[in-house]
């Protein structure tokens, strides 16, 4: 299991949040003027329908995992991505 080799032995760390069951919506972004725009929390749907906004860290690193079409989806729905299509489907642009 996955779970066990990569999760189990880290699963007491205070950085660390595992949530399972839930639909990643969007990520926020910091104000980018001047520079690359930082992620700064996670916008998702829990098990029980409810909308949830997770704060990341500002000082580390997020490691989000939705494989290879959840990830490049959830990327352009928070407006990373071809400039011309995220505009076409009224997505603000964030980094083109």
């Amino acid at each position: 299991q996955a779970a066990s080799t990569y999760i189990d032995p880290v699963r007491g760390r205070s950085n660390l949040d595992v949530v399972t069951g839930a639909l990643a919506s969007r990520l926020e972004f910091s104000d980018a003027t001047g520079g690359e725009p930082r992620a700064t929390a996670l916008i998702y749907t829990d098990a029980d329908g409810v909308e949830r906004r997770a704060k990341l860290s500002t000082n580390g690193e997020a490691l989000l995992t939705l494989g290879a079409v959840g990830s490049p989806q959830l990327l352009m729905l928070s407006g990373i991505g071809p400039e011309e299509h995220l505009k076409e489907r009224g997505v603000e642009v964030v980094k083109h």
